[in-house]
């Protein structure tokens, strides 16, 4: 079953591939013989809509207007019953009674079918007429109309679906206009369970009595002649089998026969092939043709229409950011003016709350008000805490309170503790108290010492890895050359042997003259 998508896809039909559905075998006819109708000749076209009511015209002068491009081409249909085969619908004849065969008949008791006619080549289409049984509206509605570029019409366009809701919305001479490029044409139809309404017919039957496609063939236009060449400025060399107008245009060309150029303030050159407005602006530009400025505080673009800037310079916010942020924010977001980042000595949400005073640069954290570091002198989470005056210089910890440096004489974490008697300038170590030159100096040996030892003894454990290693090999080595020095020994002496068991020369000449 394929995509019954009632929406007509007005996309182009240039890349439509694939194959056509098996036939299907046909089933005896059931009614035939009991049908007789009389036979009519339908009136001509005056003028074309789709769904259109039609007029009849009393000379035949329109019918020489109009090139009929499906007329005597190939047709196949999914089954036939009896002599109502696929070709009876191109042949010219628009008698709507199946027995002056003139009309076509899919196989009875059938669920899906579909009749398809192969115009040679690819055409620019206009519209379609379709000639269906007269009285027969239970069987057709409900029926597709689908144009492919391939023989796979699943993958085609759907110009148009029947959703009449009631049997007198079927019409059963209509024309539909289809104004695609397209090699098949191909009327499709299906019935499912439960039915869409229940007045259509329990099987789905294709009795179509003449399918009539008018068109031109590409790059061709022209009514009825089609001796016109479209214009080289349509894209892909196609445009309007009557008018001429183009389809599309190509890149940086606008108007009916794409022969005007876009504004050069377009983006990428594009525009509106039938106006000519640019479907983007340059960056910096807006309006239709992106002839004016976007105001000097958007940061690149704005809107196309509005003017909107799609985002602000530093500062500034608003639609058109033309208003400036708050004196408190660093930035603020452009919707609301709400701040991103605060000015030094703000923080909160809003920026309306002040850091502690004790806060080095004045900065602080936006969300909780404490500061990153303290001024001299100070520390705690908000720098409210006084450093120790025995604090060297003043200075200490931000989140400890312990002295960097303790002044003479003392030591201790804050440096409370007064150094040993009898110490060197009255010098002593800040960690431990022991006398030493300077606290920082000692300190700081201290630490050297520590680190120097780790890598003494980080040296150490490699190399003893790396004897242990050298031992182990050259036991291994010795024990091989002790086993090879046997094979040796044991080889020489069967050859020792072996050279005992031959006799010499003088023991057989004697071993000869004892036989003789």
């Amino acid at each position: 079953m394929v995509n019954r998508d009632s929406s007509v896809n007005k996309t182009c039909l240039h890349c439509l591939n694939g194959n056509i559905p098996g036939h299907v075998k046909p089933s005896k006819p059931s009614d035939a013989g009991n049908e007789q109708r009389v036979k009519k000749e339908l009136p001509k076209l005056r003028f074309y809509t789709t769904r259109a009511k039609y007029e009849q015209k009393k000379d035949s002068q329109e019918d020489t207007l109009r090139k009929n491009l499906s007329f005597g081409k190939t047709s196949t249909q999914s089954s036939t019953h009896d002599r109502w085969t696929a070709d009876r619908a191109v042949d010219g004849c628009l008698n709507q009674d199946v027995f002056s065969n003139c009309c076509i008949h899919t196989a009875n008791t059938i669920k899906e079918v579909w009749w398809q006619v192969d115009l040679g080549s690819l055409n620019t289409i206009n519209y379609i007429t379709i000639y269906y049984r007269d009285a027969y509206e239970r069987r057709f509605a409900g029926y597709q109309l689908y144009l492919s570029n391939t023989t796979d019409w699943t993958q085609g366009n759907l110009c148009y679906e029947d959703t009449s809701k009631n049997l007198a919305e079927v019409e059963l001479i209509v024309t539909h206009q289809c104004p695609y490029v397209a090699r098949y044409v191909v009327v499709y139809n299906y019935r499912s369970y439960p039915k869409r309404h229940e007045w259509y017919d329990d099987f789905v039957i294709l009795e179509l009595c003449e399918v009539q496609v008018f068109g031109c063939p590409i790059q061709k236009h022209g009514y009825g002649n089609c001796n016109k060449n479209c214009s080289h400025n349509c894209y892909g060399g196609n445009c309007n089998g009557v008018t001429g107008s183009c389809f599309y245009c190509l890149p940086g060309k606008w108007g009916d026969a794409c022969d005007q150029d876009c504004p050069t303030t377009c983006k990428t050159n594009t525009c509106i092939p039938n106006n000519g407005s640019c479907t983007e602006c340059k960056p910096g530009r807006h309006g239709d043709v992106c002839d004016k400025y976007c105001p000097v505080t958007c940061n690149g673009t704005c809107d196309k229409v509005s003017s909107y800037c799609r985002d602000c310079v530093f500062g500034q916010w608003g639609g058109k950011c033309d208003q400036e942020c708050a004196l408190k924010c660093k930035d603020c977001i452009q919707t609301n003016g709400s701040c991103i980042y605060c000015n030094p000595g703000r923080y909160g949400q809003t920026c309306d709350l002040y850091c502690p005073t004790n806060c080095a640069n004045d900065v602080c954290d936006r969300e909780t008000g404490s500061c990153f570091d303290c001024k001299p002198g100070k520390h705690g989470e908000t720098c409210d805490l006084d450093c120790s005056v025995l604090c060297e210089g003043l200075f200490c910890e931000k989140d400890t309170g312990f002295c960097s440096e303790c002044k003479d004489g003392m030591h201790g974490y804050r440096c409370d503790k007064p150094c040993p008697a009898g110490c060197s300038s009255n010098r002593c170590r800040r960690y431990d108290g022991t006398c030493g030159e300077t606290n920082t100096a000692t300190d700081s040996t201290y630490t050297d010492n520590r680190t120097t030892v780790a890598v003494l003894a980080a040296i150490t454990c490699i190399f003893l890895v790396a004897a242990i290693v050298l031992f182990v090999c050259m036991l291994r080595f010795r024990t091989k050359a002790k086993r090879g020095q046997g094979k040796e020994e044991e080889h020489y002496t069967n050859i020792d042997q072996a050279k005992r068991n031959v006799p010499n020369t003088y023991e057989m000449t004697q071993q000869r003259n004892d036989k003789n």
